[in-house]
């Protein structure tokens, strides 16, 4: 397996934007209704994902990134990872007791109260750093062994787990900045979705209660500028021909925050087809 290759073949795919779109729009909703708690099945969904596309990495498929249409699976496969991180992080609990304790000594007014519940909290911070150092080398040595096997235990295989990292080391690293570049990239990706979603939203609600009827919906690329990004997207409506001059008085309303690109009228039998493409612009700082 091309180790390296695990955490950067996202960029391999000609639709990975698209993808990696429709995965943080999955990402932005666990995020929304996380207060009720139903929230975390996307995220978990996102995880299995993610383990899918580290299979396919194994296989050598071309384009590793999956479609997605198993969304079951990648639950599944996602709560096998969540448990295996769930564990490992055990002992992160348990190295919690001396700092608690530490600190309790610490507010003590005996003479050696301070003094070892400093040396408590100093030792149980080192073993927390040291900790979370080595899960952090051996992560993504767990993805890829949860990811080939399918097997809960693998991520348990301490011996392979290490034999793994040790051996591309320098690939852990790298994948680990990786990983990091990604998710900004993602968030970036995620802020302009969640925009032109909102825009979306609105026009929706103009042609609906104007008496059209949408037919379907585009969120296109996104035209960056130095300071200034364009984020468009294109709407279908069908409906008359008085509709439509309603709805572009509505927009005009907003024209401080929306823009029209371009507009096309077509005829599908007695009802007119608006095809409209809209702006909205992103201050980059």
């Amino acid at each position: 397996m091309d180790f390296g290759k695990a955490f950067t073949f996202m960029f391999d795919d000609p639709n990975w934007l698209r993808k990696l779109g429709i995965g943080t729009l999955v990402g932005l909703l666990g995020i929304v209704l996380m207060p009720i708690l139903i929230g975390v099945i996307p995220l978990i969904m996102v995880t299995g994902y993610c383990l899918d596309a580290l299979r396919n990495v194994a296989e050598g498929r071309e384009f590793p990134m999956p479609e997605w249409n198993e969304w079951g699976n990648f639950l599944i496969r996602g709560l096998k990872l969540m448990a295996a991180f769930f564990v490992w992080s055990l002992p992160l609990l348990i190295v919690g007791i001396p700092l608690g304790l530490g600190a309790a000594f610490a507010g003590n007014q005996s003479d050696a109260g301070p003094a070892i519940g400093a040396l408590l909290m100093v030792c149980a911070s080192c073993l927390t750093f040291l900790y979370g150092l080595f899960l952090l080398l051996i992560s993504p040595a767990i993805y890829i062994r949860l990811a080939v096997t399918g097997r809960l235990g693998a991520a348990f295989e301490i011996g392979k787990l290490w034999a793994l990292t040790r051996d591309n080391l320098g690939n852990v690293i790298l994948a680990l900045l990786l990983v990091f570049v990604a998710g900004l990239i993602a968030a970036i990706i995620g802020s302009n979705s969640y925009i032109q979603s909102d825009i979306l939203q609105q026009v929706i609600k103009m042609a609906e209660g104007k008496g059209l009827a949408v037919m379907n919906f585009e969120m296109l690329e996104p035209i960056a500028g130095k300071k200034i990004t364009e984020l468009p997207v294109l709407i279908r409506v069908k409906g008359k021909v008085e509709g439509f001059a309603e709805i572009m008085e509505e927009i005009e309303k907003h024209k401080k925050i929306l823009s029209i690109r371009s507009m096309e009228i077509s005829r599908s039998g007695a009802d007119q087809i608006l095809h409209l493409t809209l702006s909205t612009f992103k201050m980059e700082i």
